[in-house]
């Protein structure tokens, strides 16, 4: 009876645990929790390399059907 009540602590202890621990991904870490209406708080966005601008400009090009 004693190993049992054990089994089910310790089983439980580990559930909780991987469940705590499956809320700390690394892409909600850092992240903007205040936010103020009409600013944004986030991380500044890139620019896009010479490459990645061809590539959207053809791409739009194609969608439109020019």
């Amino acid at each position: 009876m004693k190993s049992m009540l054990k089994i089910s602590v310790i089983t439980g202890l580990a559930l909780g645990l991987m469940l705590s621990l499956s809320g700390c991904r690394d892409e909600e870490q850092n992240r903007v929790l205040m936010y103020k209406k009409g600013q944004y708080l986030g991380a500044p966005d890139s620019g896009l390399s010479e490459e990645g601008l061809n590539r959207l400009v053809q791409r739009s090009r194609l969608q439109s059907g020019v």
